[in-house]
């Protein structure tokens, strides 16, 4: 019985330029008040989208991400009534009554549908297998693409952290998204890239 063993042949640097070139979310801009100091205590975590389904899976996978980095954070959908617009007083209530001191607000600022022609090509991956022998064949292979218009849509978002003692804006980020499967599958690497940038600009522990 033969032994077969696969080999990549993209070096690893050229691999980690790939995937970074086909990240969904990436930033358009990033702000953080500079007289801005310390981390918040318990965050209320406020997501504003079409879909009710996105706004619960970002909400409570920020509020997650967030606990998990040692804050109280709480989603607005286990205080708020489901809504497109920003409900001040039933906000402010929730401030006072669960203790808030910040509250990360997202929502879409605007949206494109982006068509492009896509000419029928075979799009090849190359494997290196080994027998048992020591004689090996490369193989090349991968998927057929048919000849047509590719559709995807392009999403922009803003995400604000709002510093309730202070009344302002100590943190800005706006994104940019590529969707190109549903939007529930692009939610996670967003919450991905919004932690990374709270966490490079210290507004998170």
């Amino acid at each position: 019985m033969s032994r077969t063993k696969c080999r990549a042949l993209l070096p690893a640097a050229v691999l980690a330029a790939a995937l970074s070139a086909c990240a969904h979310t990436k930033v358009v801009t990033d702000w953080k008040d500079p007289g801005h100091q310390g981390f918040p205590k318990k965050v209320l975590v406020h997501g504003m989208a079409m879909s009710p389904t996105v706004k619960v899976l970002l909400e409570n996978m920020l509020v997650e991400r967030l606990k998990e980095r040692g804050l109280d954070a709480l989603a607005s959908n286990k205080v708020l009534p489901e809504s497109m617009t920003l409900d001040k007083e039933a906000m402010s209530k929730a401030v006072r009554e669960n203790g808030i001191d910040a509250i990360l607000i997202g929502h879409p600022v605007d949206s494109k549908v982006i068509e492009s022609f896509r000419p029928g090509h075979v799009s090849y991956g190359a494997v290196v297998h080994y027998s048992a022998d020591g004689d090996f064949v490369m193989a090349a292979v991968g998927p057929i693409y048919e000849t047509g218009i590719q559709t995807n849509e392009q999403a922009f978002a803003e995400f604000i952290l709002f510093d309730v003692a202070a009344k302002k804006r100590v943190w800005v980020l706006h994104t940019k998204t590529f969707i190109r499967s549903t939007k529930t599958e692009e939610v996670k690497p967003a919450v991905d890239l919004i932690m990374e940038r709270l966490r490079a600009d210290k507004m998170v522990p």
